[in-house]
């Protein structure tokens, strides 16, 4: 039901032509909404989740986030699943050393995901901030 729902949401906003930033399962089902397909239990899910605890990773970015945040920059890691085959018209613009999609951007519509919490970074406003430039 909650699938369902998040992307009748999706749909909802893409047809109102509003902007969508995702967010962790966010992301994901971005990914699906646009026809991608996500890794049920990553091989390396060890490197993205710690029960109980927050992870910390390198990812390696181009695009949108290199503009924030330089070549390389460290984000939060809480997830076993991610993005496999990527959706129509997103763009990856970070990945972690294992190959993990951890951002995107959509060629032309105003829509960006993220793998990561940058609610939780001390860096993630530039995130935010860009997300409500395009609102």
């Amino acid at each position: 039901m909650r699938d369902r729902l998040e992307l009748s949401c999706i749909h909802s906003f893409l047809k109102a032509n509003k902007p969508i930033l995702g967010i962790c399962r966010g992301m994901q089902m971005l990914n699906v909404a646009f026809g991608g397909t996500l890794t049920q239990h990553l091989p390396t899910a060890h490197l993205h989740l710690a029960p109980g605890e927050e992870i910390f990773h390198g990812v390696r970015t181009e695009g949108f986030m290199k503009k924030l945040y330089g070549r390389n920059l460290t984000v939060n890691s809480s997830h076993h699943q991610g993005v496999d085959r990527i959706g129509r018209g997103l763009i990856p613009a970070a990945w972690a050393s294992d190959g993990v999609v951890e951002a995107f951007y959509h060629e032309r519509l105003p829509i960006i995901g993220v793998q990561f919490h940058p609610e939780r970074m001390e860096r993630g406003d530039a995130i935010f901030a860009l997300f409500l430039k395009s609102c």
